[in-house]
């Protein structure tokens, strides 16, 4: 806070520290090639971690084609795996072959429904997302319809398998935005875990994030740990389209939570329950 105290109303917080002040200019400059990728790589090494310099200078980013469903006239779109946006176009597949109109929208029964199909989703995006450029992930059928068919068949009267658990703090900032000529933006920014990896690099502000926290160990996992591969993220940034015409963007934030919310907030709709 500046000077203490926090912003006002629709104010902003100042940078004030000069040391840290810079940064924001300088990032698009070195933060995969100039100072403060070389601030980055010595403190990692200063504190025995493996981010190099080079690491930081052979990263891209990638334009994808978005992964999609239908779902009672709808088209849904999420980003394609290492994200997780998958378990809630699976969770839709399944949930579209129950006569949830029929059911109170509050109701107990259709709370178990959406809930068991979400655990499904859960189930299938752990053991086959991860980094496709790494991995053979099989979306396409994820999101075949029989197959959906098949796992709807799974669901009765009683819960499948419950775990219990309590989803980890998000560091998440989702974004939408529509000009007056229709183009649109749906962006989430996350440094992940509440703070991220907890790591700031000294001088510059910034807060390393903690994505790797997705990969897992077992060699034989499509989403293994490995050099230069995308960990598997909870990271859905989504559009909404009617018969091929942009309806919005939309998106949740709250790691693990967000799947189930935006497969919530379809059903919430009235025209897609």
């Amino acid at each position: 806070m500046a000077r203490g105290r926090a912003p006002a109303r629709f104010g902003c917080c100042p940078i004030t520290r000069a040391r840290c002040a810079g940064s924001p200019r300088a990032i698009a400059r070195t933060f995969t090639a100039g100072e403060t990728a070389q601030k980055i790589a010595d403190f990692a090494a200063a504190t025995n971690g493996y981010l190099t310099k080079a690491d930081l200078a052979a990263h891209t980013s990638t334009w994808v084609e978005p992964i999609g469903t239908s779902y009672r006239g709808y088209e849904a779109w999420e980003i394609p795996p290492n994200g997780q946006g998958i378990a809630a176009l699976t969770a839709l597949n399944i949930l579209e072959g129950f006569d949830l109109g029929r059911l109170p929208r509050e109701s107990v029964e259709s709370y178990h429904l959406q809930i068991e199909a979400m655990k499904l989703g859960f189930a299938d995006t752990l053991a086959y997302v991860a980094d496709m450029e790494k991995a053979d992930v099989p979306v396409g059928g994820l999101l075949d319809k029989e197959y959906a068919a098949q796992r709807r068949r799974l669901i009765g009267e009683r819960a499948l398998d419950p775990v219990a658990g309590t989803p980890p703090r998000g560091g998440t900032v989702y974004l939408c935005a529509v000009d007056g000529d229709g183009m649109m933006i749906s962006m989430i920014q996350s440094n992940y875990q509440g703070f991220g990896s907890g790591v700031v690099v000294p001088g510059t502000g910034i807060a390393l994030q903690n994505r790797g926290a997705g990969f897992v160990l077992d060699p034989q996992h499509p989403n293994v740990v490995a050099p230069g591969k995308r960990p598997f993220h909870t990271i859905i940034p989504a559009f909404l389209t009617r018969g091929g015409e942009a309806v919005g963007p939309f998106g949740v934030m709250a790691v693990t939570c967000s799947r189930r919310a935006i497969c919530r907030w379809w059903l919430t709709r009235p025209t897609t329950r």
